[in-house]
């Protein structure tokens, strides 16, 4: 039997009710290296698959209401360019909403992630990645966004290439979690641990 070429995987949840919210994730296509995404609404009843615009990969998602969610993930204009961004749904359609920056000195080609997204509100928004550093390893960090703008935020964990924060739970501005793994054997080896680092308002330790 042939072998599909298509990965598809979902990496997001958010419920804003028992009738409305949202799974993402997406497409990987190991024929021609192009991810699309994978935009499923549920309306109360049924998941009905959302349409959007080429290169869009998601992530995370956090679900207010049947007009405003927000998504973050990565938009690739070729095989090997992706930039990390979030994403708006305006109760008709998903677009950018803008690109998740590095922190200062880091090209934004060096970003890993994001990878997930955890939102007490639609003005407290937190999500989960890092960036590749010249030594090879992972510098981890979290974005924050504050209603107005995204930041990046470092952190003090440092993990071998492979290794990186995948998850995030924030309950405040001022108290969040962020978890992840770090290979013990060097960078991608088979020998993992999990790692996690907190926010106590101030900072990720």
């Amino acid at each position: 039997l042939p072998i599909s070429p298509l990965f598809p995987a979902v990496t997001g949840l958010s419920m804003d009710s028992a009738a409305d919210g949202w799974a993402v994730g997406y497409v990987a296509d190991y024929h021609t290296g192009i991810n699309r995404s994978l935009a499923l609404h549920w309306n109360g009843t049924s998941w009905q698959q959302v349409t959007t615009s080429p290169g869009f990969s998601f992530n995370g998602v956090a679900s207010f209401s049947p007009t405003d969610a927000t998504a973050v993930g990565s938009h690739q204009t070729s095989r090997f360019t992706f930039t990390s961004v979030a994403f708006h749904w305006n109760g008709s359609s998903w677009a950018q909403a803008a690109a998740l920056p590095a922190p200062h000195g880091v090209p934004a080609s060096q970003l890993n992630g994001p990878y997930s997204l955890s939102a007490p509100s639609a003005t407290d928004m937190w999500s989960a990645g890092g960036y590749y550093t010249s030594t090879g390893t992972v510098k981890n960090l979290v974005w924050h966004w504050n209603g107005t703008r995204w930041t990046a935020v470092s952190t003090s964990l440092t993990t071998p290439s492979g290794g990186v924060l995948t998850a995030v739970a924030a309950a405040s501005p001022a108290s969040a979690w962020a978890v992840g793994f770090t290979n013990t054997s060097g960078a991608y080896g088979s020998d993992q641990a999990p790692v996690s680092v907190r926010w106590t308002g101030t900072s990720w330790t």
